[in-house]
C-alpha cells in the first residue's frame, strides 16, 4: 500500500503499523506546509513505519534527512516529478521566444506559504507602472488571508479567488505573462511542473525544487535574490537581455 498524503494520521498509524511489511510512504513534504517546527511527528512515525520511502524530488529527500537524520537513507529513493498538464489529454508545449510581458501573474491555490503578499510592492513600484505591466492572481484564497485579498484589490491587483476550470486555466496560461512564484517555503511544487509543461516564463524563489530547477538549467537569473519588487526588477532585467534564448 502506498500513502501518497496523509488525511487521518491516527487511524494510519494504526494501519500501516498492522501493514509495514506492505506500507510504501511516498514523501511530497517533509513538514505539513504552514507547520513551524523542525519535525513533524506523525510524519516521522509513518516514515519509521514504512518499509521503504519514495521522495518526489531530490530537494524532498534531502530536506527530509536535514530533520529527521540520515537512518532513514536507506530505505529511500527518488521518483521525481514529471510534467504535469492541467488535463491528462493535454500534450507538452514547447518553449519558444516570448514577446514582452503584459503582466506579471502568480497561479495557484493561495496559502500564507506562497508569499503572494509581494504583489502589494509590486503594484506600489514605479518600475512595474514604468512598464506597464498588470498584475494578477489566479486561485482560491485561503480564509486567514482576507485582509491581503482586500489590500491588494485595493491596490488594483486583478484577483480572481476561485478553483479554475480547464478553459479558464488555458486562457490564463495563454496570456503575455512571467508567471511568478514567490513562494516562502517549498519543496516540490505542482505549478512548477504545469508551467513546464505548457511553455511559460516563471520566476520564483530559490526555495526547494524551484531553486534547484533554476540553477540546473543555469536559470539562476530569474530566481529572486531576495523577496521583493527590486529583485523581481532584476529578473525582469534578465528577461529582457535573453528574451530569444
Amino acid at each position: 500500500m502506498n500513502l501518497q498524503f496523509s488525511g487521518f494520521w491516527p487511524a494510519e498509524l494504526v494501519v500501516f503499523f498492522l501493514l509495514k511489511s506492505k506500507f510504501v510512504f511516498t514523501v511530497h513534504n517533509a513538514v505539513p506546509h504552514g507547520f513551524s517546527g523542525l519535525q513533524h511527528r506523525p510524519t516521522q512515525r509513518l516514515a519509521s513505519i514504512a518499509r521503504s520511502l519514495v521522495f518526489v524530488s531530490d530537494a524532498t529527500r534531502d530536506d527530509f534527512m536535514r530533520r529527521y537524520g540520515e537512518t532513514f537513507r536507506g530505505k529511500s529513493s527518488v521518483l521525481p516529478h514529471g510534467l504535469l498538464p492541467i488535463a491528462p489529454q493535454l500534450g507538452a508545449v514547447g518553449y519558444s521566444a516570448c514577446a514582452a510581458p503584459r503582466s506579471l501573474v502568480f497561479w495557484g491555490t493561495v496559502k500564507p506559504y506562497k508569499g503572494v503578499e509581494l504583489f502589494a510592492e509590486l503594484a506600489r513600484s514605479d518600475e512595474i507602472r514604468r512598464r506597464g505591466l498588470s498584475l494578477a492572481i489566479y486561485g482560491a484564497w485561503a480564509d486567514e488571508l482576507r485582509s491581503l485579498h482586500e489590500e491588494l484589490t485595493g491596490l488594483g491587483v486583478a484577483v480572481h479567488d476561485e478553483y479554475l476550470g480547464e478553459a479558464q486555466l488555458l486562457e490564463s496560461l495563454g496570456q503575455d505573462a512571467v508567471f511568478l512564484l514567490p513562494y516562502r517555503q517549498a519543496s516540490q511544487s505542482g505549478a512548477l511542473y504545469s508551467l513546464l509543461n505548457h511553455g511559460r516564463v516563471f520566476i520564483c524563489s530559490d526555495v526547494g525544487d524551484l531553486g534547484a530547477f533554476m540553477r540546473a538549467h543555469g536559470l539562476e537569473g530569474l530566481l529572486l535574490k531576495e523577496r521583493s519588487a527590486r529583485a523581481v526588477e532584476d529578473c525582469l532585467r534578465f528577461l529582457d537581455e535573453n528574451r530569444s534564448g
